[in-house]
């Protein structure tokens, strides 16, 4: 799938729709009993989380298909990865269910390893089910090593906490490699948070 474009969150985008794509997308998570806060958040705690990071949209036919929000290393993370300097974080990441496998997800990826890295961060990290085991290979298909396995307050199951170095990796393919030229320009543009977007 090739007609998608990555861009900042807009506040045009509609926070409705972004939570109602990410319950569809998290509900085989909750059939595997893990009920994660995607599953089943309200709009506001969807908001809540986006305004902790820089929140990406990936956008196809006119709708928002995937969100993923980009942190930086959190000092009061109860997950000690997130802790670390070098560190910085993936959460609420999704894509629409009937636009999974199209490269969405694996393209949203990308560019959050660029951004890491032109901020400076050694790894970028997220957390999964433990017992996602399909979410868990995706992961680890992108460059993902699984670094532990814990158990939080606030959930009901165990978290599998995986990890990436983000140092330059050539670009074989020149298709890909005018999207990250693209990329690059939308991650140095400072001024305004909902600037640039890659197709």
């Amino acid at each position: 799938m090739n007609n998608f474009a990555i861009r900042r969150f807009s506040s045009s985008d509609s926070i409705d729709e972004i939570t109602q794509m990410l319950h569809h997308a998290f509900e085989p998570m909750a059939g595997l009993g893990a009920m994660c806060q995607c599953a089943d958040q309200s709009n506001a705690r969807t908001r809540k989380r986006m305004d902790r990071g820089d929140c990406l949209v990936a956008v196809a036919d006119r709708k928002v298909v995937g969100t993923l929000t980009l942190e930086a290393p959190d000092a009061c993370s109860p997950i000690a990865h997130y802790r670390k300097p070098t560190v910085a974080s993936l959460h609420q990441f999704a894509v629409d269910p009937a636009y999974q496998r199209g490269g969405v997800g694996r393209a949203m990826l990308k560019v959050a390893v660029m951004w890491a890295r032109m901020r400076q961060y050694a790894e970028l990290a997220l957390d999964t089910p433990s017992i996602a085991l399909d979410v868990r290979s995706f992961y680890a298909h992108q460059g993902f090593e699984l670094v532990q396995v814990v158990k939080l307050a606030d959930r009901a199951y165990e978290s599998a906490v995986m990890s990436r170095p983000v140092a330059f990796e050539p670009v074989a393919h020149a298709a890909t490699a005018r999207r990250m030229k693209a990329l690059a320009a939308l991650w140095s543009d400072t001024r305004s948070p909902t600037s640039g977007s890659l197709h």
